[in-house]
């Protein structure tokens, strides 16, 4: 599968974590528990990936979009005790308006057992960094419920500012919910010193063919 825009590959190995180009194959079910995560009652609670099955459509309709580069998903890997990967999770960013050289910031991390480790951050840094630095976009943003209390705490974590809210913009467990906006401008970003250096991060370009 193609690897669009310049889709690299990040390593912490301090925290255990790898980035890489999201593929077909973390799609199966041999090999990873990523389709179960979209029927956890726990991961879609504050998101709408649980209103609907996620249909084999619907997958085919994401790695279209990866294909295409309407999106750019890296996966999440974390380490195991035998040092193997393990896929916890995708980061990506989508919605890319090239005239604005604007994208929306997503993240989802699907297995509990990696939940409050501080992973978002440091991906979500990282993702940042390739949008800014790599695709040279002007405004990275992000939309999420008011009532999912992490997905906020992880924007402000990242640097990014609350632009406003859309009132009861989504309807999540049985309610009506705001839905607040964040956003990072690229010179806010690059201009910021106390996070890490970048230049310490090993990465290397994955293939664009």
């Amino acid at each position: 599968m193609k690897t669009p825009h310049g889709a690299a590959y990040y390593h912490f190995p301090e925290d255990g974590i790898t980035l890489r180009p999201f593929t077909e194959e973390d799609m199966d079910p041999r090999f990873t528990d990523y389709l179960n995560w979209f029927h956890d009652s726990d991961v879609t609670r504050h998101n709408t990936h649980g209103l609907f099955p996620y249909t084999k459509a619907a997958q085919g309709s994401f790695l279209k979009d990866i294909e295409t580069g309407e999106r750019l998903v890296f996966a999440i890997d974390a380490r195991n005790e035998d040092l193997t990967p393990r896929l916890i999770g995708n980061v990506s960013l989508q919605s890319f308006n090239w005239i604005n050289r604007s994208a929306e910031f997503a993240i989802v991390i699907g297995d509990k057992t990696y939940w409050k480790k501080g992973i978002g951050k440091t991906v979500g840094l990282a993702v940042l960094y390739h949008g800014f630095s790599r695709l040279n976009l002007h405004r990275i943003w992000t939309g999420t419920a008011e009532t999912n209390l992490g997905m906020n705490r992880l924007a402000q974590n990242i640097g990014m500012t609350q632009e406003g809210k859309f009132r009861d913009a989504a309807f999540l467990q049985g309610i009506y919910t705001n839905i607040s906006v964040y956003g990072i401008l690229q010179e806010e970003f690059l201009n910021r010193t106390t996070w890490r250096s970048w230049d310490s991060v090993e990465d290397a370009e994955g293939s664009n063919d």
